[in-house]
């Protein structure tokens, strides 16, 4: 069971390599900075896992830091693709006070917990934010044209994959889920598995003419 979780490590080095071999394909478009957002998570979880498990180091803290910096790189990359000036604002006023709860958490919380929280505060706002850019692209866009842009499946992955998590999230303040490591890992692994999946499947099935600034 100790490994088990590698499993996820596996599917983000096989996503970032796929988003590293159809990099032409969007490097004209604001999607370009999620190859080195995918690398750089897929080397943090990978070695913050060895850490964990082979120095036995608590990096709960790094879990729960590098949560709040991916929650926040999310709110960059809708406020550059939402085009109402009004969905802008609410990104700025969402990133702030998505800041203030996270801080907040992350100082009275114990050393060995993840950031409720802090975690579903940010969820709540990016199921909210994807619910803008999808009126947005559906009002927008040609449907046939949709699924060819890399945008879509990369907001469909995080609202699918936030979805199931505030629930699970919430529901660890009432049961020990975190003490059950195979209900934990097996809920973890499924999500990742969307998660990685819908943006796996943007990653192939773009193309260049729908991916532009």
């Amino acid at each position: 069971m100790q490994y088990l979780p590698y499993l996820i490590n596996l599917l983000q080095l096989i996503t970032a390599i796929i988003a590293l071999k159809s990099y032409k394909k969007y490097k004209f478009s604001n999607e370009k900075y999620f190859l080195p957002f995918i690398w750089v998570t897929f080397v943090f979880d990978f070695t913050s896992g060895i850490i964990a498990d082979f120095f036995l180091i608590n990096i709960y803290w790094m879990y729960n830091l590098y949560i709040g910096i991916s929650i926040l790189f999310y709110f960059y990359w809708y406020y550059l693709i939402l085009e109402y000036k009004l969905n802008k604002k609410l990104v700025l006023l969402f990133s702030f006070i998505f800041t203030i709860v996270f801080f907040l958490n992350f100082i009275n919380n114990r050393a060995n917990e993840f950031l409720v929280y802090g975690f579903v505060t940010g969820a709540i706002f990016i199921v909210i934010l994807t619910g803008f850019y999808m009126y947005q692209i559906i009002n927008s866009e040609n449907t046939s044209s949709i699924k060819y842009k890399l945008s879509f499946w990369i907001a469909l992955a995080l609202i699918l994959f936030y979805v199931g998590m505030v629930p699970f999230m919430l529901l660890s303040r009432y049961f020990n889920v975190w003490g059950d490591s195979i209900t934990f890992f097996i809920i973890l692994l499924c999500l990742n598995v969307i998660l990685y999946g819908c943006y796996n499947i943007g990653f192939l099935w773009t193309k260049k003419k729908y991916n532009h600034f």
